[in-house]
């Protein structure tokens, strides 16, 4: 009887370790697959919130970014208007000075014709024989004129003829350099894209 009741009484402890014992290996296999998938779903979402994060941290910069480029685009095309204005004035004070150019050329011109035409008169008038000395040689009004003087006036008024030409030249120059600096900025401003408003979720 004895011998009955050690094994009946070892008979449950058997019978636990034979349960635990009959897992299948690939029960086991399943179990460690599922965890490692648990663990790397947990680590997808982390990585899934840090992504979330930046992008809304992105969203906000672009935000200020797009306020920032809509407000400079709008600076930038108040002073297009004002160039366009200041271009317009510039033109205007062209054709004024072009048309008092003309008059200032126009009256050197004739002012170096009389000169030439005064000189051309003094060479040949020549002074009467009663007014000059018997052994004294014919002499014409030029004689009594400095013609150095007479020539640096002429010379003078070529130079003032040339240096408003040239003014002229350079003012032209100008005008132009400034029309193609503001079509340039005119072509960058049409051909940059407008931005787009930014709609936070």
């Amino acid at each position: 009887m004895s011998y009955d009741g050690s094994a009946a009484s070892s008979s449950p402890d058997n019978s636990e370790h034979q349960e635990v014992t009959d897992i299948p290996i690939a029960t086991l296999i399943q179990h460690l697959v599922d965890a490692k998938k648990a663990l790397s779903s947990v680590g997808t979402l982390w990585r899934a919130n840090e992504i979330v994060s930046a992008a809304q941290t992105a969203l906000g910069e672009s935000v200020i970014l797009t306020a920032r480029t809509g407000f400079l685009r709008t600076g930038i095309s108040q002073q297009v208007r004002l160039l366009e204005k200041v271009r317009s004035g510039i033109q205007v004070v062209y054709d004024d000075g072009q048309t008092d150019f003309e008059n200032v050329i126009k009256n050197l011109d004739d002012a170096d014709d009389r000169l030439k035409k005064t000189m051309d008169t003094l060479r040949t008038t020549m002074v009467a024989s009663a007014l000059r000395p018997a052994d004294e040689k014919p002499r014409s009004l030029l004689d009594f004129i400095d013609e150095n003087a007479i020539e640096a006036t002429r010379s003078a008024l070529k130079d003032t003829i040339d240096f408003a030409q040239s003014a002229r030249s350079s003012f032209a120059s100008s005008i132009r350099t400034f029309d193609a600096s503001r079509q340039a900025l005119k072509t960058a401003i049409s051909s940059a894209p407008a931005p787009t408003p930014a709609h936070s979720s």
